[in-house]
């Protein structure tokens, strides 16, 4: 089964998604991210936020990416994270939600990413 955090999303800046309901999960996860496409001259951190209030107050960070240089759709760039890696990430825990958040985003363009949890 495959829950989309980010569904695909262009930014041309910073960026808050909203937040995924991630508290069915089992232990057993791989959190995905996906670059699909970025302009030569960007470079972003992308980091996985999770929180038990809606993100009101109680926001932590899980698994970060910084990129940079460009990238096509003949390139798409792919990382993932499992269980193991991020055992403190609260996917699973009673109403935790997760969500992607692009930071620390410089140069002019655009960024495509899509984020999923399967």
């Amino acid at each position: 089964m495959i829950e989309y955090i980010t569904p695909v999303t262009t930014v041309t800046g910073n960026a808050t998604q909203t937040g995924t309901d991630v508290s069915a999960w089992a232990t057993q996860w791989t959190l995905c991210l996906e670059v699909l496409s970025m302009s030569p001259d960007i470079s972003a951190q992308i980091v996985f936020q999770d929180s038990t209030d809606g993100f009101a107050t109680d926001i932590l960070a899980g698994p970060t990416a910084t990129i940079s240089g460009g990238i096509t759709t003949k390139g798409v760039f792919r990382l993932s994270w499992k269980f193991q890696d991020w055992p403190d990430l609260r996917i699973g825990v009673t109403a935790a939600k997760l969500r992607t958040v692009v930071q620390r985003f410089a140069g002019s363009g655009s960024l495509t990413i899509r984020s999923w949890i399967e």
